[in-house]
């Protein structure tokens, strides 16, 4: 996103002759804002309240797709899309994708943050200290990315998007291959860390005042499968 930030300005007036600096401003700023806003409107409109068990095929696919963990599955598949679209000679085509990119961020800061919290188990301590770790790895990566991203510029002005796509592609790749190593792929992201400390020995310590339904309801099941075991033996 900064190597875009660093650059929308000048691309749009060289590559596209887009000489509105103060109309290519606001697109910046209203992706952002739509994001702020999607964040408030789309809860209103689809309940979160449902069981995705119940659902059809596609739509419990898409359900977990758009869930932890793979959730940021899914907006680093924006960032490639958004990313293209910027290297696409149309200009409507190019101010669309600056346009999501801005709201791709934020959906992405929103995410990271929800996923920092779920793994800190309800530990503050552990919270800050994961959310510290990305303030800082976010600071050096747009340090890094505004310098590289003005070099690239100068070689070929859609050199940047270029090369993010790619990042973004590599990042996408080793982060799902990762997390289907590590979890699979169909459960609730509590049930699947539960049955993988369960596989591997360990116990999950939580300071969370409730306890995720779903795993109270798998723990009751290996309970009442053992009772059952007992009295038939």
């Amino acid at each position: 996103y900064v190597i875009e930030f660093a650059t929308f300005a000048v691309y749009f007036r060289q590559v596209h002759n887009w000489n509105e600096a103060t109309l290519a401003s606001v697109a910046q700023t209203a992706g952002d804002v739509l994001g702020a806003i999607m964040m408030q409107v789309l809860p209103v409109f689809f309940s979160s309240d449902y069981n995705p068990d119940e659902l059809g095929c596609f739509w419990r696919c898409f359900h977990h797709l758009t869930a932890q963990p793979y959730n940021l599955t899914f907006i680093l598949s924006t960032w490639i899309l958004f990313n293209l679209g910027l290297t696409i000679p149309s200009l409507p085509v190019a101010i669309v994708a600056q346009i999501f990119m801005g709201t791709t961020y934020v959906y992405c800061s929103k995410w990271t943050t929800d996923m920092n919290l779920f793994y800190s188990l309800g530990d503050s301590k552990v919270f800050m200290s994961l959310q510290v770790y990305c303030r800082n790895a976010d600071a050096l990566g747009g340090s890094v990315a505004g310098l590289l991203g003005t070099a690239l510029f100068t070689v070929d002005p859609v050199a940047p998007f270029v090369f993010s796509t790619a990042l973004a592609c590599a990042v996408c790749l080793a982060y799902t291959v990762g997390f289907c190593a590590r979890l699979g792929f169909g459960d609730d992201i509590e049930l699947a860390e539960e049955k993988r400390s369960r596989r591997l020995g360990k116990k999950r310590v939580s300071s969370w005042a409730t306890v995720s339904t779903k795993v109270e309801k798998m723990e009751k099941g290996d309970d009442d499968e053992n009772d059952e075991g007992r009295e038939g033996s």
